[in-house]
């Protein structure tokens, strides 16, 4: 069987396309020097040749050569002005993509700010439903009119039961990304002492927690913190990564004390 002909073209990967680009950059760069070194040479001359006429009687006969050479130093002022704009809006380019990709990195996944980044549908999320009982939900739609979204209780109601939905403002839910959209690497990882919420085993429920052991900042198996919740008997308990968010900073005063029966 003859082999289908190759497409007659394919985009460059994006980093070959980005190394190409600061090659190219580069090249621009000593270009750039190499204009100036020949711009500062055409200067020289016409300053000696300034020199000389000054001296010389016969200044007249001079004139031909001056505005020669004052031509060619505006003419190569000029070129290295274009291509010192060129390189500066590359250059502008580069510290760009720069910025966006390490803000990428040191991204908070767990924020966000309508109508900048609005969550989509079945994005899963940490839902404040009362004043302190968070449960696991996902995203239906953001109700933009009205500043809010609607999401649906991730908890399998009993049989002829609908599933509770509320209409909550962004400041009311934490973002729970996957870890395909931002694995274990690409994570603020919680340390040891710090707390959180965190769902606990067997149900949808988000409770206050102290991390005892995070884990390995790499991407492979199953990654779980280990958590001690709190009211729970210093019982100690692993929860997956992707359950688990920030504490938020509301719920920090009410540390010390208060009880807080779990859902069933």
């Amino acid at each position: 069987h003859l082999l289908p002909p190759p497409p007659p073209w394919s985009p460059m990967p994006r980093s070959s396309q980005a190394g190409a680009e600061h090659k190219e950059l580069k090249r621009q760069l000593r270009d750039l020097i190499s204009k100036r070194a020949a711009q500062s040479r055409d200067f020289d001359d016409l300053q000696k040749f300034c020199d000389k006429i000054r001296s010389d009687k016969n200044i007249q006969s001079q004139t031909d050569g001056l505005v020669k050479r004052y031509l060619k130093a505006l003419g190569g002022a000029s070129d290295e002005m274009t291509l010192a704009q060129t390189c500066l809006e590359a250059l502008k380019r580069h510290v760009s993509e720069r910025v966006k990709k390490i803000n990428k990195e040191n991204a908070d996944i767990w924020s966000h700010a309508p109508p900048h980044r609005i969550l989509t549908q079945g994005t899963q999320v940490a839902a404040n439903i009362s004043e302190k009982h968070w449960v696991l939900a996902s995203v239906d739609h953001y109700i933009a009119a009205r500043g809010r979204y609607h999401v649906v209780d991730d908890d399998v109601p009993r049989a002829g039961d609908k599933r509770k939905s509320y209409k909550l403002d962004p400041s009311k839910i934490i973002p729970l990304p996957t870890l395909a959209e931002y694995p274990v690497t690409r994570r603020r990882i919680f340390k040891p002492m710090q707390w959180v919420y965190a769902i606990f085993p067997g149900t949808t429920t988000f409770y206050k927690s102290r991390v005892l052991a995070s884990p390995p900042k790499k991407d492979s198996g199953d990654p779980k913190y280990t958590v001690q919740f709190q009211d729970d008997g210093g019982m100690k308990r692993q929860v997956p990564v992707v359950h688990v968010a920030p504490l938020p900073p509301s719920e920090y005063a009410s540390l010390i004390g208060g009880k807080h029966g779990r859902k069933k």
